[in-house]
């Protein structure tokens, strides 16, 4: 009886030891920053949002948090802090609800008595969501301060295998992630026109909800009312910067518009007299939502344009007030009723759908169009003769270089240059700024066409061509053009 008294004392005595040991190791690391912040010699990854959001606002020092769904992703605070001096926190939710961004926020403002701006993406969908519900459930023990909660996070195996994960990082000389890290996508995605259209096509087929007006009002009322307006009220020395995110023209094409539309309308109208909002609409320019070379589908848009609308928080660029807003939002109606729908599926643009590379290049006679073409080989390009007289119509000759790079008004050259070093051409085509590159990049070859600051190649093997529509005065095709078997490829 002894002996097995003494192995039960030792067996718990063991099983103490570990859950102290596990214990202990998480309240030092602490890899969610559930009792403190980051260590100076231990490199922390900031991954799983859920899980290390409540931590970060709680004990990192910064006097601004960004936050909303995807759409905020790929801000960058290193780019707030150039543009608006301010030390961020970037604190996204990836499909977030209102709920999501009320619970967050609530955290902040509690523990960050210094917080003077939040900035915060509003998104029409997460309006007319239930107001009770976040995205996805969220590891709520990490979002309260009770004893319980503690327990549970110290003696989490998951919270534990993180810890492994860090001291292996530590080991391997990894450093920190950083904030200009945390969640950026920009850099995994191409952003083109014809991956746009792929996503749209793939999500028409795809049932969607449908909600009458007055549902749709019902749930931004609520989730205004609920979730957003008491936050506002309650911390009025505190700036909620809040924008309505661009997503492309393809989404209102997609869409309940006029649903949306009066959504939009009613949230402007609710949030607008509060002397601590700002209240910034993007949706209504052209110059972005148009042009699907921003998007990487048809809501989601690259890193350049986070950076614009920062320098727009900056400059009040864009910013709604009590005396335009019911002109911008007329504005912003104008364009998703009345644009040309048919540029991007066909019916107004007569490349996206040819896929004969003789008539495509035929086509690009027409002085109404500017045609850039740029190219970089393992071997020197070379031409069969046979297709010289339809290669012609592009300005495209046989030469023998390894990189080709040429800008052509219809049949007319503007610029053509090509030999085997790298190819730079960075000047004004009548009022363009085109920027083309053919070279060689870490051992791989790399094309580049960039107008007006957007990328409108996605650096395909073979003849990387770009046309421009001068009376439409936008980009209408990009393609790659396989020489060896004269076939049109788009990406």
């Amino acid at each position: 009886m002894e002996k097995h008294k003494k192995w039960c004392l030792y067996t718990l005595s063991v099983i103490a030891t570990i859950l102290i040991t596990i214990a202990s190791a998480t309240a030092i690391i602490d890899p969610f920053f559930h009792f403190h912040g980051p260590l100076k010699n231990i490199p922390y990854s900031l991954n799983q949002q859920s899980y290390i959001n409540p931590g970060i606002v709680s004990h990192f020092e910064y006097d601004s948090l960004i936050t909303g769904s995807s759409m905020t992703e790929n801000f960058k605070t290193s780019y707030f802090k150039k543009v608006l001096g301010s030390n961020a926190i970037k604190v996204p939710y990836s499909g977030a609800s209102v709920k999501n961004m009320n619970i967050i926020l609530e955290r902040a403002l509690k523990s960050n008595p210094n917080l003077k701006t939040v900035y915060l993406g509003l998104d029409l969908p997460m309006l007319i969501d239930d107001p009770d519900k976040t995205r996805y459930p969220l590891p709520y023990y990490l979002y309260d301060s009770s004893l319980f909660s503690k327990v549970q996070y110290l003696l989490n195996k998951d919270v534990f295998f993180q810890i492994g994960y860090n001291i292996l990082n530590a080991l391997k000389g990894v450093s920190s992630d950083l904030f200009d890290d945390y969640s950026y996508w920009n850099n995994s995605y191409t952003f083109s026109q014809f991956t746009v259209m792929s996503s749209y096509l793939n999500e028409k087929k795809a049932d969607r909800q449908q909600l009458t007006l007055d549902s749709a009002i019902r749930l931004t009322h609520d989730n205004l009312y609920t979730n957003l307006l008491p936050l506002i009220e309650s911390y009025p020395n505190t700036d909620f910067i809040i924008f309505y995110p661009p997503y492309s023209i393809l989404y209102w094409h997609l869409s309940h518009m006029e649903n949306e539309l009066s959504v939009l309308e009613y949230s402007t109208k609710v949030l607008l007299p509060y002397n601590n909002v700002r209240l910034f609409l993007f949706q209504n320019v052209s110059d972005i939502v148009t042009n699907l070379y921003n998007y990487k589908d048809y809501t989601h848009y690259c890193a350049d344009i986070n950076n614009l609308m920062v320098d727009c928080f900056k400059n009040g660029t864009h910013k709604l007030t009590a005396e335009n807003y019911e002109a911008e939002l007329v504005k912003m109606k104008d364009l998703v009723r009345n644009f040309d729908y048919g540029i991007l599926f066909g019916e107004s643009n007569p490349f996206i759908g040819e896929n004969d590379f003789i008539k495509y290049l035929a086509k690009l006679s027409d002085a109404r169009y500017i045609t850039f073409i740029v190219t970089r080989s393992d071997s020197p390009v070379s031409i069969d003769d046979v297709l010289k007289k339809q290669y012609a119509y592009s300005g495209f000759d046989n030469c023998s270089s390894f990189g080709y790079v040429a800008v052509l008004n219809g049949n007319s050259v503007i610029i053509k240059e090509s030999h085997d070093e790298a190819i730079s051409f960075n000047n004004k085509v009548y009022e363009l700024s085109v920027n083309m590159v053919s070279e060689k990049r870490k051992d791989k070859n790399y094309m580049e066409v960039t107008i007006n600051d957007v990328k409108y190649t996605t650096n395909q093997d073979g003849v990387n061509i770009v046309v421009y529509d001068t009376e439409l005065q936008r980009v209408m095709d990009n393609i790659a053009l396989n020489i060896s078997d004269n076939t049109i490829n788009r990406r």
